[in-house]
This record gives structure tokens, C-alpha cells and sequence, in this order.
């Protein structure tokens, strides 16, 4: 699923860090093969490399090749703490696990002062061995109008990063997660995730039930659903709502600007993104420039104009997520006005470097996993992640599901109920 634009996310990532209550877990012996953390401080938290194996199906830990991810902790300094282990995840995939480390004590005070927070950074994200494609983002930018820039795009990231492609998706990063919670030594452990972070946590706990100790996940879709459903569900969602706010720019200033079918499209998808419907506003009432420069923080230029390497982590992913055959029918799709758009990019390149090794949709769901303590949370106007997407998660697992009403993306820890219910429900047990 795509993510928020890079420079964006720096707002959501401070509030993705809520805690999960009980008394401290009990611990388990180390994975074999798996040297323990060494910590060191990086700036007022302590990180860590952290390695894992490159392809679990051929090769045991210990051999063969590996990669490395970073790990990240923030140990509780209140006096009486009861020291309880959370693992955060602040989606994207590739988002800055690192600032969602970093915001928890100050945003979450006092309620965080029981817990200590962990996070691992997502396969193929910069801080560990990223998922490179090059500096360009040009082909990305013309890639609904230029059919060989899908092309030239993937023949960067096969030459840069050939060996990760297929193997940094959301099932590698549950098997990451595995070894991680092992390797701290807790016998179960507690989660909260956000968007693509909630996807991934809905699909740890179908896969390690036993793992889970208590989760909550805000606004996730299913794991099992196949991509161009999804893709189309959030087309539309986006497309109303773009609507809405054309014909209300309109009312307010009748001689707007006349858009481009191309600037449709881009507007279409940057509404899905957090602060994008302000954004957005603006380039309604100011027209093309505006609009290249949505196009530019959706594809993560930075100030300088360069690549930060966000978009080509959600690219890994999403590309070691999809199945051939999804991501042909998603390229294929008939949509107005543009063709495409740039809602089917990621398709186009994933089509160009080939089928996944483990689609996420053939996930096999653990029979145990509708018995684990998991409340999924979605808001009733959500633009990213449809309440219905959630809320039929949810039913489907036998999940508790907490609606809340209000038109954004993402609640826990920016809603003060979301996050008193989410607080709550991480309370329950030892």
C-alpha cells in the first residue's frame, strides 16, 4: 500500500508510539544463531544493527546471506516503571521508525511512562540495506505518459539492489519481527501499528498468534485481499472526495484555473495523503505550479531536489507483496481521465521486475489467531483506508473494532478518544 509522502510523515511519525500495558513479559531463550543487541546511544535513544537472514527459505540463520535493519529502543526513566516491552511500527513501508522512537516520551506523557518502546526498521528502508533505484525520480514523474520509464526505472533498481527484489516484503518483515521479539527475549510481546504498520501487524498476528501478548492496529486493510480490489476501492474513495473539494473551491472562486487531465490525477492521489487535503486546496486555487510541487512531496524530493529514498523502499515492498497477476490487472485497470495517473506506478515497475516469491494475499492465517487480544481502530471519513477495508478486517478475525468519526487518516495518539480506547484496551492482562 502506498504511504505517506516522506517529508509529511514527520508529523504522523511523533504520534505513532503508543504503549501496551500488563506486567513485564516473561523471557525466552535467544533464537539460535542470534547474537544479542548491542545497544548504543544515538541521540536521546539508543539503536542498534540489526541482521537478518536475506531469503529465510534457502538459507538458516547463521548462513548464507544476510542483511542489515536497525533496531531502536527507548528504555522508561520514570521512577516505579514497570518497564512493559512495546514494538511500535509507524507504517509507510520505510517510515523514520527512529522519530517514532525519539516522539514517544513527549507525546504520550505520562501515559508512556510504563513502557519501554522498541522498533525495527522495515527491509529496504535507508537506515539499514535500502532498496535502491538510483537518485532520478524523473522516470517516476512520466511514468503514466512514457511507457519505457516503468522500464528504465526497474533496470536501476535491478542493477543497484537485484538481490532484494522479492525479498523485503510484509511476510520477510514478520519473520523479522519474529527474531527480533526472540532476540529481546520476551516471551509475548505488545504492538501497535499504523496504516501499512497495522497491515503488517494484522499479518503477525494471523501468523504468530502466540507471539502476541495484545495489538492494536489503526487503520489497516486485510493482508489477504488482492491489491487492484484495494487499489480501487481507494480510487474511488479519492476520487469523491477530490470531487467535493473542486466543486467547493469553485463556490468560493468561480474563475479557477482550467486543470490538465494529468493534474486531476495527481490531485486524485495526493488527497489520500496526510495534509494533503490543505495542500491540496491551495493547488486548486493556484493551479499547475502548485501542483508539480504536490508531485514532487508525493514522490519524496526533497528541499534540495534530490531523492530521500522513501519511494523506492514502498516500491521493494509493495513489488515483494504483489503478484504478477495483481499487478497486471491493477496497470489495467480502466479509470477516467487520466489513463492512469500516478495511482498504478508502482504496478507499472513491479510488472517490469517480475512476479513475488510470497504474495502477501496467500498469506495462511494460524487458526489460533482469532483468539488473540487485537482492537482495530479506522475513523468513519478516512481517506487513505476505507472504515468498511478495516472494519471487515476486523469481523473476518474476530477482532474487536472501534470506529471513530471524523474525516483523516490515522487516530491513535491524534484523537484523544482513539487513543484512551487504545490505551485501555493494551491495559488488560499481566
Amino acid at each position: 500500500m502506498a504511504r505517506l509522502p516522506t517529508r509529511l510523515l514527520a508529523a504522523a511519525v511523533l504520534v505513532i508510539v503508543i504503549a501496551g500495558c500488563g506486567s513485564r513479559e516473561d523471557p525466552v531463550a535467544v533464537e539460535p544463531g542470534t547474537a544479542a543487541i548491542e545497544w548504543a546511544p544515538c541521540g536521546t535513544i539508543e539503536c542498534a544493527p540489526f541482521r537478518v537472514p536475506l531469503d529465510r527459505a534457502v538459507t538458516s540463520f547463521g548462513f548464507g546471506k544476510t542483511i542489515e535493519l536497525r533496531a531502536y529502543r527507548q528504555l522508561s526513566s520514570a521512577e516505579g516503571s514497570r518497564h512493559l516491552p512495546l514494538i511500535i511500527h509507524p507504517g509507510g513501508p520505510g517510515a523514520d521508525v527512529r522519530a517514532a522512537v525519539e516522539g514517544a516520551r513527549t507525546l504520550l506523557a505520562p501515559i508512556i511512562d510504563d513502557f519501554d518502546v522498541y522498533a525495527l526498521s522495515t527491509r529496504g528502508a535507508i537506515d539499514g540495506t535500502a532498496f535502491d533505484c538510483g537518485n532520478s525520480l524523473a522516470d517516476l514523474l512520466i511514468i503514466d505518459i512514457d511507457k519505457a520509464a516503468a522500464e528504465r526505472f526497474a533496470a536501476d533498481c535491478k542493477e543497484r539492489s537485484g538481490e532484494l527484489i522479492g525479498r523485503i516484503g510484509t511476510r520477510d518483515s514478520v519473520d523479522d519481527l519474529e527474531q527480533f521479539r526472540r532476540t529481546l527475549g520476551f516471551d509475548k510481546i505488545r504492538f501497535l501499528g499504523w496504516s501499512y504498520g497495522a497491515t503488517l501487524g494484522a499479518t503477525w498476528a494471523m501468523t504468530y498468534p502466540r507471539s502476541i501478548r495484545a495489538m492494536v492496529l489503526d487503520a489497516p486493510v486485510d493482508p489477504r485481499e488482492k491489491w487492484p480490489t484495494l487499489m480501487k476501492q481507494r480510487a474511488d474513495r479519492a476520487r469523491s472526495l477530490y470531487v467535493a473539494l473542486l466543486h467547493d473551491a469553485a463556490e468560493a472562486e468561480p474563475k479557477l484555473p482550467r486543470l490538465t487531465s494529468r493534474e486531476v490525477g495527481l490531485a486524485r492521489e495526493y488527497v489520500l495523503y496526510e495534509g494533503g487535503l490543505d495542500l491540496l486546496k491551495t493547488a486548486i486555487a493556484q493551479g499547475g505550479k502548485k501542483f508539480a510541487e504536490l508531485a514532487h512531496l508525493r514522490l519524496g524530493v526533497t528541499p534540495q531536489g534530490v531523492n530521500d529514498g522513501g519511494i523506492e523502499t514502498q516500491i521493494g515492498v509493495h513489488c515483494s507483496d504483489e503478484s504478477q497477476s495483481d499487478a497486471l490487472e491493477a496497470v489495467r485497470m480502466a479509470e477516467p481521465e487520466p489513463w492512469v495517473g500516478f495511482g498504478a506506478t508502482f504496478d507499472r515497475i513491479c510488472v517490469q521486475l517480475g512476479g513475488s516469491r510470497r504474495p502477501l494475499r496467500d498469506l495462511t492465517v494460524d487458526s489460533s489467531s482469532d483468539s488473540v487480544e487485537v482492537m482495530v481502530v479506522s475513523t468513519s471519513g478516512d481517506h487513505v483506508v476505507t472504515t468498511e477495508q478495516s472494519v471487515s478486517l476486523a469481523q473476518s478475525m474476530r477482532w474487536k473494532s472501534v470506529v471513530i468519526d471524523g474525516r483523516r487518516h490515522l487516530t491513535v495518539g491524534f484523537d484523544a478518544v482513539a487513543t484512551k480506547k487504545a490505551m485501555a484496551f493494551l491495559a488488560v492482562g499481566d
